[in-house]
């Protein structure tokens, strides 16, 4: 299992919370891994849509699609309102 792997997995324990209140070691990794994609994060984001970014993220590097991570190409380029 991969860092960006790591991470979803992670993060899915806090998918009703904003990324504003995650622990501070979760918060620095999310941060690390949306630099290294180019994804700008304010921290008001929800935690679920920024895992399915990621999820999305995971499966352009990979090229291997996980079945629950097939929806996940419609967040893709969308921002959260």
């Amino acid at each position: 299992m991969n860092t960006l792997d790591n991470l979803i997995d992670s993060l899915l324990a806090f998918e009703t919370q904003r990324i504003q209140d995650l622990p501070v070691e979760l918060k620095q990794a999310l941060k690390l891994e949306a630099d290294r994609h180019g994804l700008v994060l304010t921290g008001h984001e929800s935690v679920d849509f920024v895992t399915k970014r990621l999820c999305w993220l995971a499966t352009e590097e990979t090229g291997q699609v996980e079945p629950n991570q097939l929806d996940f190409g419609q967040y893709a380029n969308l921002d959260e309102s």
